[in-house]
């Protein structure tokens, strides 16, 4: 299978070789000849081209956060030896990124359906009606525990299930309670189900989760409680 088959659609965390920083997330993920993540502070996009072994990312662009010092330091690092790559290899299931001499720059861990499990915050929601995605009011959460999903939608708590199969999310029929609330809540969680029985598909970068559209598009963002 050619390597750009292999990386196509995966998404991988940094493991080495230079010392981590603890609250800093490095994830790369792939997706027809687009590289995107986070670099340890900001968010990273750019293209790369794949072909036998040997790799090249160029187009790299970042938002413009601050964070700790030791953090600033690990990105610029990891964002250097990503421009410099020149050939990449799954050795033992491991990403291994190394320059045109050989030398190892990168090695990465590919994310799992696990990682999905736990709570997560609602931080966003596509809302049809608007055409938008709309950062949401109140504590709106998603749970994950095995295939089984729970979660609170506004004003009521829903559970149910969900099928997971690489990077493919669907939730089966989800039941809710039938607390009232104002009519403001009430168009949010009609939102947020909504949202749910919508979608396909899911992004796992660090403690952010996108789940997306049939069309690519978001559907819903959360931010990783525990």
């Amino acid at each position: 299978m050619p390597m750009s088959d292999v990386l196509d659609g995966t998404t991988w965390t940094l493991t080495g070789p230079m010392p981590l920083v603890d609250g800093a997330e490095v994830v790369v993920s792939f997706q027809v000849g687009s590289i995107s993540g986070t670099a340890g502070c900001n968010q990273m996009r750019g293209s790369y081209h794949l072909s036998g072994g040997a790799f090249h990312a160029d187009q790299l662009v970042t938002t413009m956060m601050a964070c700790p010092p030791p953090v600033m330091a690990l990105e610029s690092d990891v964002l250097q030896r990503l421009g410099a790559a020149g050939a990449a290899n799954v050795v033992d299931g491991s990403l291994v990124l190394r320059d045109r001499e050989g030398r190892l720059l990168l090695t990465f861990v590919p994310q799992s359906d696990e990682q999905l499990q736990g709570e997560w915050a609602v931080t966003a929601l596509h809302w049809p009606e608007r055409e938008a995605i709309i950062s949401v009011d109140g504590t709106l959460s998603v749970s994950f525990d095995g295939y089984r999903v729970t979660g609170h939608s506004g004003v009521n708590t829903f559970r149910g299930t969900c099928s997971i199969e690489a990077n493919a999310l669907t939730f089966g029929p989800l039941m809710s309670t039938r607390m009232a609330g104002d009519e403001s809540a009430m168009q949010q969680e009609q939102a947020m189900l909504a949202a749910l029985a919508n979608t396909v598909a899911y992004r796992l970068v660090g403690s952010r989760l996108t789940l997306e559209r049939p069309d690519g598009l978001i559907s819903v963002t959360l931010q990783r409680v525990r």
